[in-house]
């Protein structure tokens, strides 16, 4: 056995020689990158979605032809684009198109990312590797210098500190919100951060100096909304109508705001969390008065170290919570429901060895989160839309609240449309069952 450890050993070692000697010489011979030391970096394939009336926002499916108008902003699938009428104006939201004008293209292209040539050295690289941003080269006449050149250069004059005057994300506005966040979640890091390192020096027997290096945070944390924007969520026909009598309202008008998280790798900050929130004040009219909506969370592994991915973004929940209950909202909403597969809610394309998590361990990961604020005195009752609003058989559609991106203002609809039709089907049994168990999916906190 010991002859067999050996022999591996030497002939992993002496592949490993030749794989990194066959990968030198192509990025010398410049068939990959001088950096990553890769060929080719495809994109994943662009998703596509219909226009026309007959399947509204279905995907078209890959290798399979369509046909696009405005720009590339709108698709027809082949069925769609044959219901089409020849001499008919096709009104979409900035542009009216005519049928004559769509161009028929196949959905097979694989974006390539591309390269960018060293004016020193010669070697070409990617332009994502080399952070070369082509958006800043529009006339094709920027000198570029590779890293490995600069870093070369830098040693020859001396210089080891940066001098990049590149902004970067502390140099993005801050809101009293972002600085209520940040500072909340950097003093919660540095608390778990201290009680992590204590822990490893007892277990582990060494000193709390090197344990602090072993679980320090791999780059700075930093903050920031993004957006801020008023927004009008009109109420649908079928609602609207049913519930005139109740002067039901025909507009919910809220603020849509943005948080980012970034951390700061190697020296560049990358993007790692995203949070939508849409706030109604208590100028909204019931349901939807004092009310927060969480309505996309989206996250990407890079973090380091990793483990404290779950800590700081549900420290960053419990902040905003915290935030928003002192500025007088009463209740929050969260939709509890992973994305399926092949969507994305913010950040598109994620890492292939990132895990989407199931119905039930989402809703667990905000349990705890909700659990942690209740502790703390943040949040007072945790509930679901079942138990809140339809458990109770007097309480009818308009004490739920009515959210923009939510499940219900769709689903209320097709409730309606089948009521008003008279459809008392097993289908639309079925369909409520499986509504029921949505509408547990959906937490209310107040």
């Amino acid at each position: 056995a010991k002859e067999l450890k050996d022999k591996f050993a030497v002939d992993f070692e002496n592949l490993v020689r030749q794989l990194n000697a066959e990968e030198e010489e192509k990025r010398k011979n410049g068939d990959a990158c001088a950096l990553c030391g890769c060929e080719k970096l495809l994109f994943e394939p662009p998703v596509f979605y219909c226009n026309g009336m007959t399947c509204p926002s279905k995907r078209i499916r890959r290798n399979s032809y369509y046909y696009v108008g405005g720009n590339n902003q709108y698709h027809w699938c082949h069925q769609c684009y044959g219901e089409l009428k020849e001499n008919q104006n096709i009104e979409m939201a900035d542009m009216t198109l005519t049928k004559a004008k769509l161009n028929k293209k196949k959905n097979n292209e694989v974006p390539e990312e591309s390269w960018v040539q060293c004016d020193k050295c010669q070697r070409w690289i990617h332009q994502i590797c080399g952070l070369f941003n082509t958006r800043q080269n529009k006339d094709q006449r920027s000198e570029y210098t590779c890293p490995k050149c600069t870093i070369t250069d830098r040693k020859k004059a001396n210089k080891t500190e940066g001098s990049s005057t590149t902004p970067m994300a502390e140099d993005l506005p801050r809101t009293k919100l972002s600085e209520h966040l940040e500072k909340h979640v950097r003093v919660k890091m540095k608390e778990k951060l201290s009680n992590l390192s204590k822990e490893r020096s007892a277990s582990e027997n060494i000193p709390i100096e090197e344990a602090e290096k072993l679980v320090a945070m791999g780059g700075q944390i930093t903050i920031r909304q993004v957006t801020s924007m008023d927004r009008k969520l009109d109420v649908r026909e079928r609602m609207k109508n049913r519930y005139s009598y109740k002067n039901y309202p025909s507009e919910f008008t809220f603020r849509c705001k943005c948080i980012i998280v970034f951390q700061n790798l190697d020296g560049v900050d990358v993007i790692l969390f995203g949070l939508y929130v849409y706030e109604h004040d208590e100028k909204n009219p019931a349901p939807n008065q004092r009310a927060v909506y969480v309505s996309y969370l989206d996250s990407v592994h890079y973090m380091r170290p990793r483990q404290m991915r779950t800590y700081i973004y549900h420290e960053i929940l419990i902040a905003y919570l915290d935030y928003v209950r002192c500025k007088g909202f009463a209740t929050a909403h969260i939709w509890a429901c992973p994305p399926l597969k092949g969507d994305d809610y913010i950040l598109y394309a994620k890492p292939e060895d990132q895990k989407t998590p199931k119905d039930d361990r989402l809703r667990l990961w905000y349990i705890e989160m909700l659990i942690e604020c209740q502790k703390r005195g943040i949040v007072g009752t945790l509930t679901n839309m079942y138990d809140l609003y339809f458990a109770n058989e007097k309480n009818d559609a308009t004490v739920v609240p009515y959210m923009d991106g939510d499940y219900f203002p769709a689903e209320v609809e097709n409730i309606i449309k089948d009521l008003e039709e008279g459809k008392n089907s097993k289908k639309a049994l079925a369909a409520g069952k499986k509504k029921e168990r949505k509408d547990k999916q959906e937490e209310k906190i107040w």
